[in-house]
């Protein structure tokens, strides 16, 4: 019915295991110390370096940014008494570019007050240090940032082998090209629109590109048929939610997406599939990207229908949210995003294939 590609599964378990190595297999840590004064960065500098780490020093927030241009940096340790540019300007610098914003930044601070420790973590730090600090307190929080950053190094990982699975499912039909990016798309538009917070709006992104990911090792060469699937075909597209969660299972860094993947297809009365749940056993995440997916389905061309109006899949939607389907809170949203911000209907590009042939 279906065949896991071998080198798929690889590709998951050498994330994983890779990332999971000891800290001897890894290349040393690289920590940047922009300090001004002379006394901390030779301590800092010292301690650092016994501990196995690459220490590169700067002395004003311009000779930290010039770094941070020319080199990979693993850890950046920022007083916050740089003078100009101070510590706002080289954090907002930092948040504001793709290279470094996921860069883990320690600020140091011979300030007592909370304020300076709450102005920093506003400004985008990820941690905060008062001096004087003992060596020991200093390495240990320059050892939970560098696991920090490894964990980022993992999760832009995982989105580079997720966008190479996605671009292979589009390679085998044609008709599929661009569905997930718009499920991701306006599944994170329903999230941001009923108020659910940053974590849960890019776990429904992230979801939405890859919750297709199963078609890519099971036989669909029935796709593209123009008539209603056979029964023994309609069995095998089943398999795919399933097929999905078994690829992404080895990646930690999935392990939040892995109930959107496997249960999207599911329906509040019961009557989706794989595992038949109803009412309060699928999350509110779950229903969100499944309304997404049959959104964009019906507003897009099938081998057997043109593409539906915005009009039109709203009604579609409505009366199965009335049978029992979707959630109404969910498809409630729809209509107050509207065509132009859910985008247009698409044309030549088939999602999948949702309807079952009884």
């Amino acid at each position: 019915m279906y065949y896991f590609s071998g080198t798929i599964l690889f590709a998951g378990r050498v994330m994983s295991e890779t990332l999971a190595s000891s800290p001897s297999m890894l290349p040393a840590p690289v920590v940047l110390v922009a300090d001004r004064d002379d006394t901390y960065r030779s301590i800092a500098k010292v301690v650092l370096e016994q501990e196995g780490h690459e220490v590169v020093l700067g002395t004003t927030g311009e000779e930290a940014l010039d770094v941070l241009k020319r080199r990979r940096v693993d850890v950046l340790i920022l007083d916050d008494n740089l003078g100009e540019p101070g510590m706002d300007e080289v954090m907002r610098r930092i948040r504001s570019r793709p290279r470094t914003i996921r860069l883990p930044v320690l600020v140091v601070s011979t300030m007592r007050r909370s304020e300076a420790h709450v102005r920093a973590l506003d400004m985008g730090a990820d941690d905060f240090l008062m001096k004087p600090y003992e060596s020991a307190i200093l390495l240990a929080h320059v050892r939970s940032l560098v696991r920090l950053r490894r964990l980022n190094d993992e999760t832009e990982n995982f989105e580079n082998v997720m966008a190479s699975m996605i671009s292979a499912v589009e390679a085998k039909d044609h008709y599929t090209r661009g569905h997930s990016e718009r499920v991701s798309r306006i599944g994170s538009l329903i999230a941001r629109e009923l108020g659910l917070d940053e974590q849960n709006q890019m776990v429904i992104r992230r979801a939405g590109l890859v919750h297709d990911i199963g078609k890519l090792v099971v036989d669909l060469s029935f796709i593209n048929k123009t008539t209603k699937l056979e029964k023994s075909e309609w069995m095998i597209l089943k398999t795919h939610p399933e097929a999905g969660a078994r690829i992404c299972a080895p990646l930690r860094a999935a392990l939040p997406l892995l109930p959107l993947i496997r249960n999207h297809h599911e329906r509040l009365n019961g009557k989706g599939y794989p595992d038949g749940l109803v009412e309060d056993q699928i999350p509110l995440n779950v229903r969100i990207i499944s309304v997404a997916d049959v959104y964009d389905a019906l507003t897009t061309d099938r081998p057997y229908r043109k593409a539906m109006s915005h009009r039109g899949a709203m009604e579609v939607l409505e009366k199965e949210m009335r049978e029992g389907s979707w959630d109404p809170d969910v498809v409630a949203v729809l209509p107050r995003l509207g065509p132009e911000i859910l985008g247009s209907p698409t044309t030549g590009k088939l999602p999948i294939v949702s309807e079952d042939p009884d």
